[in-house]
């Protein structure tokens, strides 16, 4: 091949998106790759399963014209096993062995986030990436103080987590065979890799909108099955801990410095208490609740984590 035609191939990704249920922003995730796809060379997997199929392949279907008119190739696939950790594994069957971004149904890509993710995955050496997660206002005064607080917590700045999109270059897509069937995938590959080979992208981002109410409680008790999953597995590389939370003691001692927070605690408290409690009585789900549409106007910055 002549080395000037490789200089200028522009950077692959495989995207890979799991979607149960998700018919009311699987296409909006779509027209957002659709609307940051130039000069990338991508391969878009879609993987529907479980039940209620109907409006997700509708939604699929109409995020694969738009991705068709922008050049993308998409593959639609209707899955019969359920599950979120079948769907990753399904979807990486049709992967082309480059970089891989793994993107939940219900999240919306800002501008330039590919390309950075891209750049970020390109080389030989083993990397997990994630752009910076926009935490869009909620109308729920409970929802926005929990979000205060949580967007603070030491596990959420400078690390990488993932909690709905996530990178692997390719030699780090090697670290694992597949998915284990957990709670927390992200948090699984987060502790695949070293700190000093995960990275954070300085550009672009990823929208998601806390639910409200009892919908929020479900979904932070998510968050306790997966970590409680997580620590039954052995340590992960380099002996580090599974679990990505930094643990209540350190997490305490940051929020007794962090006096803008304080007034936000109560609830904070309040949704992690009744959270602990259903995740107590119940199993967890390996499948998120659906989180509503990301709205139009203002995000929140904040980094991934589900902590």
């Amino acid at each position: 091949m002549d080395p000037r035609a490789a200089a200028v191939r522009p950077p692959a990704l495989d995207i890979i998106i799991p979607a149960r249920g998700e018919g009311a922003t699987l296409e909006a995730c779509l027209d957002s790759i659709a609307d940051d796809a130039g000069g990338l060379d991508l391969l878009v997997v879609v993987i529907v399963n479980g039940p209620d199929r109907g409006a997700t392949l509708e939604a699929a279907a109409r995020g694969h014209r738009r991705l068709d008119s922008a050049g993308v190739p998409v593959r639609i696939i209707e899955a019969s096993s359920a599950g979120k950790a079948s769907a990753l594994n399904r979807g990486d069957a049709e992967r082309r062995g480059c970089a891989a971004v793994y993107l939940d149904a219900d999240v919306t890509l800002l501008p330039g986030t590919l390309t950075s993710l891209a750049g970020t995955l390109s080389g030989s050496a083993a990397v997990l990436a994630a752009p910076p997660l926009r935490l869009a206002p909620s109308r729920s005064p409970i929802t926005r103080a929990f979000a205060r607080v949580w967007s603070s917590l030491p596990a959420v700045a400078g690390d990488v987590v993932g909690a709905g999109c996530y990178g692997v270059s390719a030699a780090g897509r090697e670290r694992w065979r597949d998915f284990p069937d957990l709670v927390a995938d992200d948090a699984f590959v987060r502790s695949c890799f070293l700190k000093a080979e995960r990275r954070l992208t300085d550009s672009g981002g990823f929208v998601v909108t806390f639910p409200d109410g009892a919908r929020l409680i479900r979904t932070v008790s998510r968050w306790h099955a997966g970590n409680r999953q997580l620590r039954l597995l052995p340590p992960g590389r380099g002996g580090e801990r599974r679990d990505p939370g930094a643990g209540p003691w350190r997490n305490l001692a940051h929020v007794v410095r962090r006096v803008d927070v304080w007034p936000n605690l109560p609830a904070y408290l309040y949704v992690r208490a009744a959270a602990a409690l259903v995740a107590y009585r119940g199993s967890g789900s390996a499948w998120a609740p659906v989180r509503q549409p990301v709205p139009r106007g203002g995000t929140d910055t904040v980094e991934p984590t589900d902590v």
